[in-house]
């Protein structure tokens, strides 16, 4: 959610790609997406980052970093 407070612990700011139950045609999300203008900022890295997510209510999900690219010289 844009401009709510986070649960927990410290925010990190992220970008979801895709998180759907099912195979979906997405294209309707990329068309709402693609005018979205947030402000400025720099990213030091991209970090890749596989969800686990638990199949029974109660658990967290589990985050799995897959790689890590630092970007700029």
């Amino acid at each position: 959610m844009v401009g709510g407070a986070p649960d927990g612990g410290p925010f990190v700011p992220h970008v979801t790609l895709g998180r759907f139950g099912r195979a979906v045609d997405a294209t309707r999300w990329v068309r709402v997406l693609e005018t979205y203008r947030g402000p400025s900022w720099v990213a030091p890295e991209v970090v890749v980052v596989q969800s686990h997510l638990p199949r029974e209510r109660g658990h967290r999900p589990r985050h799995e970093v897959l790689a890590r690219c630092p970007l700029g010289g």
